[in-house]
C-alpha cells in the first residue's frame, strides 16, 4: 500500500513538471517528449514518466500520432479558432449555472486573491506568473460550476486554450485588456451581481477571439 503511495506520488510529480514546462512554454506545440531524457531530467525511472505522459494525453496536454512517440498537443489555425469558440460558448453555461450556487463570497475571496497575484505579475513583466494567475482564475470559475459533466468539459477545452494562448499573452496589450476585464468579472461578483458577471465574461471571451483571429492575419 505504502509503495502504491509512493508510486502515485511520484507520477504525479513528474505529470506536474511536464505540465508546468508545457503551459509555462518551455516546451512548444508539437514538441517531442522523449521519455529517456525526461526521466534523466527529473532523476526517475521510465516508469512514472510512461504514466504521467499517459495521463497527460488524456488531458488533452499532450497526443500520441501514429508511428511517432508523445509529443506537445498542437492545433491547426482552424482548430485553435474552433477551441476559442467553444470555450467562449462553455463558459457561458458555467457562468450561468454560479447563479444556482451559494458560494459567491467563497469565490470572490479566491478571485481576489488570484487576481492580485496577476496584476503583480504584470507590474513586474514577469510572464510566466501572469500566464498562471490567469489560468488560475478561470479554472476556479469553473471548479464552482454546479454541473459536473460540464465543469469536466469546460475544463478540457480551457486547457486546450491555454496552449494555444500563451503567444498571444506575450503581447503587453494583451495582457493589460485581460487584466481589466478579471477586474471586471471579479468586481461584480464581488458585489453579487452574477448576470453582470456572465455579460463580461462573454464580452472578455469574444475580445479574446477577435484579438486572436487579428494575429493570425498580421
Amino acid at each position: 500500500m505504502a509503495d502504491k503511495a509512493r508510486k502515485n506520488s511520484l507520477v504525479d510529480e513528474v505529470y506536474q513538471n511536464i505540465e508546468g514546462w508545457i503551459t509555462s512554454g518551455q516546451l512548444d506545440p508539437g514538441d517531442r517528449l522523449n521519455i529517456e531524457d525526461i526521466s534523466k531530467e527529473l532523476g526517475v525511472s521510465r516508469t512514472p514518466v510512461r504514466e504521467a505522459i499517459g495521463r497527460l494525453i488524456q488531458d488533452g496536454y499532450v497526443e500520441q500520432r501514429h508511428n511517432a512517440g508523445p509529443s506537445v498537443i498542437s492545433f491547426t489555425p482552424e482548430q485553435e479558432l474552433d477551441i476559442c469558440e467553444a470555450n467562449a460558448y462553455i463558459m457561458d453555461v458555467v457562468m450561468g449555472t454560479l447563479r444556482r450556487t451559494a458560494g459567491g463570497k467563497t469565490l470572490s475571496l479566491e478571485l481576489r486573491s488570484i487576481y492580485e497575484e496577476q496584476k503583480a505579475a504584470c507590474e513586474a513583466g514577469d510572464l510566466a506568473r501572469f500566464h498562471q494567475a490567469s489560468t488560475d482564475f478561470h479554472n476556479t470559475i469553473i471548479s464552482f460550476c454546479s454541473n459536473e459533466t460540464i465543469k469536466k468539459a469546460a475544463a478540457n477545452i480551457y486547457r486546450q486554450l491555454n496552449i494555444s494562448t500563451l503567444l498571444y499573452q506575450t503581447i503587453v496589450d494583451n495582457q493589460n485588456m485581460g487584466l481589466e476585464n478579471h477586474e471586471g468579472i471579479l468586481l461584480a461578483i464581488e458585489a453579487g451581481d452574477l448576470t453582470k458577471a456572465q455579460e463580461l465574461m462573454k464580452k472578455h471571451n469574444v475580445e479574446g477571439t477577435r484579438r486572436y483571429l487579428q494575429r493570425r492575419a498580421e
